[in-house]
């Protein structure tokens, strides 16, 4: 009986991940919240600057939400029209950002979670409910930026 009830509930388990899977291949960013370029590279160079200059536990909850849809963004974001894995923001900019983001061997990451309580998501991101925000992992739309060209 026991055996029976095991895998019925990993029979429902795997359902439910092949159908988180399915959902979260194209990333929707329909619910994100709509910025210009010019603004999210504004956001961007304040977010590097915040890494560098300020202790994490320092950084205010908004900044923190900012640096998170920021890393979301520039990470999961590629060519629109394109069926390839190329990274629409790759410049300069973007590169000092994750630098800053990624220094130290993952600092800001290890810290954050040290500063705020998280839980690991279905998809293998940190979910900061005091943020509602997710880093990394199979994102919700509205941990990341939809970024448009005006």
């Amino acid at each position: 009986m026991i055996k029976l009830l095991l895998a019925l509930l990993f029979f429902f388990l795997l359902l439910s991940c092949d159908a988180q899977e399915k959902n979260s291949t194209n990333i929707n960013t329909e619910h994100s919240r709509v910025i210009s370029l010019r603004q999210f590279n504004k956001i961007v160079d304040s977010c590097i600057e915040l890494l560098q200059k300020k202790r994490y536990s320092e950084i205010s909850d908004s900044g923190h939400i900012y640096i998170i849809m920021c890393e979301n963004t520039i990470f999961y974001t590629h060519i629109k029209n394109s069926n390839s894995t190329k990274k629409r923001f790759k410049d300069d900019r973007y590169e000092n950002f994750t630098t800053a983001f990624y220094a130290d061997s993952a600092a800001y990451p290890k810290e954050l979670s040290k500063i705020y309580n998280w839980k690991m998501t279905a998809g293998l991101g940190e979910y900061f409910p005091q943020l509602d925000i997710q880093l990394g992992g199979r994102i919700t739309d509205h941990s990341l930026f939809n970024v448009h060209e005006q």
